[in-house]
């Protein structure tokens, strides 16, 4: 089984990409823990509805206590034999996770390349 562990901090504008990202990807044991990490906007609750919809998703609410602590707690309920993060506010491109546990076939640890995409809000 595959754990995704997700930091969450004020990221609802955000966060339905990053979840559809997700929950696309061809994989047949996932699990996706979303750590609200004390978040003051409505990101709480997209995390709530996409854990009442799916049940590959677990939520797990916590004070603020930033991002390495949210990615601890989200290990510590981890099931999974291999752990991946992602940042709520990116995105995985459609192959991201068949790619990364083929490569873990030979390997220990599997590291990907990204690409920054800088948008910019007019007005």
């Amino acid at each position: 089984m595959l754990s995704v562990i997700i930091p969450v901090y004020n990221v609802a504008p955000y966060l339905h990409k990053c979840m559809n990202s997700v929950l696309t990807q061809r994989c047949d044991e996932m699990e996706v823990i979303l750590v609200d990490d004390g978040s003051t906007d409505h990101s709480g609750t997209i995390c709530d509805s996409y854990a009442a919809h799916d049940s590959r998703v677990r939520v797990i609410h916590q004070r603020n206590a930033g991002s390495g602590e949210a990615r601890n707690a989200g290990i510590s309920v981890a099931k999974g034999e291999y752990l991946t993060f992602l940042d709520s506010d990116d995105w995985w491109g459609a192959d991201y996770v068949p790619a990364m546990l083929s490569a873990m076939e030979d390997a220990d640890i599997a590291v990907c390349d990204l690409l920054f995409v800088d948008t910019v809000r007019v007005g």
